[in-house]
Formats: structure tokens, C-alpha cells, sequence
């Protein structure tokens, strides 16, 4: 077999202790039942600048994985800051491994992009160099917003976590046939990037690099293990909990804050849940909001039923 060039992609073996979809596993999750991500793809961004190869696919995939969660969960779209990212988790020459990128956002949070930004020089001293300290401390205030969590899935169950969240594969970048669609008949992998959907038999990919979808061979030889991120909260969600929700426009409503959700339903019973959740002492914890924002928040009934 041929030797394949290197994309920024450091391959090991996971450990007993690591997560594993459908073995040791206590990821709390939401069932989201999305059979194709693609209209949540965040905005395209390169892991190369000019001669720059930054060997950061990891970081990239990382990111474009969590930006399509953020954005379905929120409606919104934020663009984080893969060169912190990178940079945090000691990335090399050589790459990075999907596990320790992984752990970093766990352990060190997230920037976004326009509080660490790409800029010149484009060299690899640039783009690495040491992130200040004030940094590092903004990234780690949004991490309790972020509840965030990682676990193995094995490629037999890519198809069925899929629709729970995008999965961060490893590939052998690039090789296609005369339709454009790529291949990989050997089984070795450099890069890492973003599974998203399945068009047939045909995985679907989003990448780092253009063209940035790109369609894979039914039989397509993936790394064994992907990486599969879970968010239990609205990142930099607006909803505040135990707060009182009045729309203001079209027929208006009421609404208690929780959980990142919206609790519609009697108005007598949201008003005792609402006096009971503050023990009274309600000053400063009603919000108006217009039915754009209304309407872009998830909403359920008391017994936790989606309305």
C-alpha cells in the first residue's frame, strides 16, 4: 500500500475508560432525530493560509461539529475559534488526535473567532503563538454554559447516531473518481472532518478544505471510531431560568425560562410555578420579548411534552 501524506491527523488507540456509544457510556442525551445537517453547516472555513498548512483538521472538524449543534439547538449561528483551539490542545507539526482536541474544549472552553482570530503573518510561530492569559480565562466563563461531552461510536452505529449529532470521522484525503465522488479502498486515514448526512448509501461529508462537501463511495473506508459531541445546553443561551417570559407582540403569552426551553401552559400554574421556583421574590425576573424570539425558542408543556 501506497505511504499518504499527512493532513494534521495523529491516530491511538482508545482506552478502556474512554466513552463508547452502547457500552460504558453515561452521556445524558437529546434525541434529536435529524436525518441531514447540512442546512446547519456553519460558514466555510480553510485549516490552510496561503503556504501555511496549520495541521489543524482536528480543531477544525472539532468546531464545524459543535457549530452545527449550536446552530441547530439555537437557531443561530457562531463561528468559534479553531486557532485557539489548536493551540490549546498542543497541536504539532504532526497534527492532533480527536481525543485530546476533544478533552481541551471540556477542560479549557472556547473563544470565538473574533476574540482569537487567524492573522498575519501567515507562518506557524504566528499562528501558534502564546494565547494571553485574559484569553484563556473569557474561554473558560462559557464553559458551564456549554455542558458539553464527547463519546466514541463505533462505524457500525454511524448511520444511527448520525441523527443525534454530527460525527467527526477520519478519512484519507483525497482521492476521486471520474463522478467526483471520493474514495478510499485501502483503509488509512489522515485527515479528520465532519460526516453530516448519507444521500443514498453515499456518506456526505463536510470539510477544511474546498470543496468543502463532498460525496464518498457507498463502501467507503472510514477510521473505526468517530467522535460524537453532545451539548446539554444552549450555548451562550438567552434563556434565563425561573424567569418569566411576557410576548409582547402578535397574541402574546406567557412563558417560564428553564432549561434552555420555554414552559407554555396554564397561566395560573406557570405563575405558581414561576412564585414557587423564586420563593417569592420575583423582582428583576420577568422578560419582554418580541415573537421573533419567541418563536425561535423550543417550547413545552409542564409535563415536559414539546407544544
Amino acid at each position: 500500500m501506497s505511504e499518504i501524506k499527512n493532513y494534521g491527523l495523529i491516530q491511538k488507540k482508545i482506552i478502556p475508560n474512554h466513552w463508547l456509544v452502547g457500552s460504558n457510556s453515561p452521556v445524558n442525551k437529546f434525541r434529536n432525530d435529524v436525518e441531514n445537517w447540512t442546512k446547519y453547516l456553519p460558514t466555510t472555513e480553510k485549516q490552510r493560509f496561503g503556504s501555511l498548512e496549520t495541521m489543524a483538521c482536528v480543531s477544525f472538524s472539532a468546531l464545524n461539529a459543535l457549530e452545527i449543534l449550536i446552530k441547530h439547538r439555537t437557531r443561530k449561528e457562531v463561528n468559534l475559534s479553531d486557532r485557539f483551539l489548536a493551540k490549546m490542545s498542543d497541536t504539532t507539526r504532526n497534527g492532533n488526535w480527536l481525543h485530546k482536541v476533544a478533552e481541551t474544549v471540556r477542560k479549557s472552553g472556547l473563544l470565538l473567532e473574533k476574540d482569537w482570530k487567524v492573522t498575519k503573518p501567515h507562518t506557524w510561530d504566528n499562528y501558534y503563538r502564546e494565547i494571553p492569559e485574559e484569553k484563556k480565562v473569557e474561554a473558560l466563563k462559557d464553559l458551564e454554559s456549554l455542558y458539553f461531552s464527547h463519546e466514541w461510536v463505533h462505524e457500525n452505529d454511524f448511520r444511527k447516531e448520525l441523527k443525534d449529532s454530527p460525527l467527526q470521522v477520519t478519512v484519507n484525503a483525497w482521492i476521486r473518481n471520474t463522478d467526483d465522488i471520493y474514495f478510499n479502498t485501502e483503509n488509512k486515514q489522515n485527515h479528520a472532518v465532519v460526516l453530516i448526512c448519507y444521500e443514498g448509501d453515499n456518506p456526505i461529508i463536510f470539510d477544511s478544505y474546498a470543496p468543502y462537501i463532498k460525496k464518498l463511495t457507498p463502501d467507503y473506508k472510514f477510521g473505526t471510531y468517530a467522535k460524537k459531541f453532545t451539548i446539554n445546553k444552549n450555548f451562550m443561551s438567552n434563556i434565563k431560568d425561573n424567569h418569566l417570559y411576557q410576548l409582547v407582540s402578535g397574541k402574546g403569552g406567557f412563558a417560564l425560562g428553564l432549561d434552555d426551553q420555554l414552559i407554555v401552559d396554564d397561566l395560573a400554574k406557570i405563575t405558581a410555578s414561576f412564585l414557587s421556583r423564586n420563593d417569592g421574590n420575583i423582582d428583576g425576573r420577568t422578560v419582554q420579548v418580541t415573537q421573533d424570539f419567541w418563536d425561535s425558542i423550543t417550547k413545552v408543556n409542564l409535563k415536559g411534552e414539546t407544544v
